[in-house]
Protein backbone atom coordinates (compact mmCIF):
# COMPACT_ATOMS: atom_id res chain seq x y z
CA UNK A 1 0.00 0.00 0.00
CA UNK A 2 1.39 3.53 -0.95
CA UNK A 3 1.54 6.02 2.28
CA UNK A 4 4.03 8.65 0.59
CA UNK A 5 1.11 11.22 -1.02
CA UNK A 6 3.70 12.23 -4.01
CA UNK A 7 3.72 8.07 -4.54
CA UNK A 8 0.63 8.13 -4.84
CA UNK A 9 0.65 11.03 -7.02
CA UNK A 10 2.95 9.68 -9.65
CA UNK A 11 1.26 6.48 -9.44
CA UNK A 12 -2.17 7.57 -10.74
CA UNK A 13 -0.44 9.98 -13.21
CA UNK A 14 0.89 6.73 -14.60
CA UNK A 15 -1.76 5.00 -14.69
CA UNK A 16 -3.98 7.80 -16.15
CA UNK A 17 -1.23 7.72 -18.69
CA UNK A 18 -1.75 4.55 -19.40
CA UNK A 19 -5.47 4.79 -20.21
CA UNK A 20 -5.54 7.69 -22.12
CA UNK A 21 -2.15 5.33 -24.31
CA UNK A 22 -4.88 2.63 -24.38
CA UNK A 23 -7.80 4.80 -25.40
CA UNK A 24 -5.69 6.42 -28.12
CA UNK A 25 -5.25 2.82 -29.81
CA UNK A 26 -8.68 1.96 -30.22
CA UNK A 27 -10.82 2.93 -33.25
CA UNK A 28 -14.31 3.42 -31.33
CA UNK A 29 -15.42 3.10 -28.04
CA UNK A 30 -18.77 1.79 -26.69
CA UNK A 31 -18.94 3.23 -23.09
CA UNK A 32 -21.96 1.73 -20.71
CA UNK A 33 -21.86 4.31 -17.80
CA UNK A 34 -24.06 4.48 -14.70
CA UNK A 35 -23.68 7.65 -13.86
CA UNK A 36 -20.96 6.73 -11.03
CA UNK A 37 -17.84 8.20 -10.82
CA UNK A 38 -15.53 5.10 -12.53
CA UNK A 39 -17.93 4.86 -15.68
CA UNK A 40 -18.30 8.70 -16.24
CA UNK A 41 -14.16 9.15 -15.77
CA UNK A 42 -14.07 6.50 -18.17
CA UNK A 43 -16.29 8.52 -20.90
CA UNK A 44 -15.47 11.66 -20.22
CA UNK A 45 -11.47 10.35 -21.17
CA UNK A 46 -13.24 8.47 -23.76
CA UNK A 47 -14.77 11.22 -25.35
CA UNK A 48 -11.82 13.46 -25.16
CA UNK A 49 -9.60 11.25 -26.50
CA UNK A 50 -11.68 9.79 -29.20
CA UNK A 51 -14.74 12.37 -29.57
CA UNK A 52 -17.16 11.25 -32.34
CA UNK A 53 -16.08 7.84 -32.25
CA UNK A 54 -16.44 7.77 -28.85
CA UNK A 55 -20.33 6.32 -27.61
CA UNK A 56 -21.66 6.68 -24.68
CA UNK A 57 -24.92 4.82 -23.29
CA UNK A 58 -26.85 4.94 -20.11
CA UNK A 59 -30.07 3.19 -19.75
CA UNK A 60 -32.56 2.84 -16.61
CA UNK A 61 -34.02 0.48 -14.74
CA UNK A 62 -35.43 -0.35 -10.95
CA UNK A 63 -31.66 -1.40 -10.36
CA UNK A 64 -30.39 2.51 -11.24
CA UNK A 65 -30.69 4.86 -8.76
CA UNK A 66 -32.77 7.60 -10.45
CA UNK A 67 -30.39 10.48 -9.48
CA UNK A 68 -27.61 8.44 -11.69
CA UNK A 69 -29.34 9.67 -14.54
CA UNK A 70 -28.49 13.55 -13.58
CA UNK A 71 -25.05 13.33 -14.03
CA UNK A 72 -25.17 11.55 -17.64
CA UNK A 73 -27.74 14.17 -18.87
CA UNK A 74 -25.10 16.69 -17.33
CA UNK A 75 -22.02 15.26 -19.25
CA UNK A 76 -23.89 15.20 -22.86
CA UNK A 77 -25.26 18.63 -22.46
CA UNK A 78 -21.45 19.71 -21.80
CA UNK A 79 -19.92 17.15 -24.36
CA UNK A 80 -23.04 18.41 -27.17
CA UNK A 81 -23.17 15.17 -27.57
CA UNK A 82 -27.30 14.46 -26.25
CA UNK A 83 -30.13 15.81 -24.55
Amino acid sequence: MLRDPEEKKQVTANRLASLQDRLRELVRIVVAVSGGGDSMALAVLAHRILRPRARVYHSTSPTVPADATEPVHAFARRARCGP
